[in-house]
């Protein structure tokens, strides 16, 4: 929670150019936004171990690694955040791409303010949607199992 009681939402940014950290960080530098940039996919690794976030933003490259091993370091996680992919060119054909293998979107950089705040605000809501799917879908097969079993144990102790 922030000074004014609303929920910090944390956005970990894998974005090389200081520059375009910058506009990302005054794009979302509202009370309820945290930008926590990290430098390549270690860091970002690091960062995902240590603190919830719903929405990760990285550059088409990165020292280490690509979006594309971004992303499937991410779709390990129960509680999957959504990606935004950033990139100089933001072509037709990889914005495609970007959509079709699983990221949220694409967005052209320098960033535009508007659009970031757009889409990222959109990621996050689609991302805690995601999660409360998630956890109803496994309260839901809990309570099948639990009542399998009783049923299982019943019908045993009738027979």
């Amino acid at each position: 929670m922030n000074e004014h009681g609303n929920q910090v939402k944390t956005i970990v940014a894998a974005i090389a150019s200081q520059e375009d950290q910058r506009r990302l960080k005054k794009a979302l530098g509202f009370p309820e936004w945290k930008v926590r940039v990290v430098q390549n996919l270690r860091g970002l690794s690091t960062a995902m171990t240590t603190g919830f976030c719903c929405v990760v933003i990285t550059d088409t490259r990165l020292p280490d690694g690509s979006w594309k091993d971004i992303l499937n370091s991410l779709d390990r996680l129960w509680n999957r955040p959504q990606l935004i992919v950033a990139d100089r060119l933001a072509s037709e054909a990889l914005w495609a791409e970007v959509l079709n293998l699983g990221a949220y979107d694409l967005l052209a950089m320098p960033f535009d303010l508007t659009e970031i705040q757009r889409v990222v605000s959109r990621a996050w809501e689609f991302s805690i949607g995601e999660i409360a799917r998630a956890r109803n879908r496994a309260l839901r097969e809990t309570l099948i199992t639990r009542d399998s079993s009783a049923a299982v144990r019943g019908f045993a102790a009738s027979a």
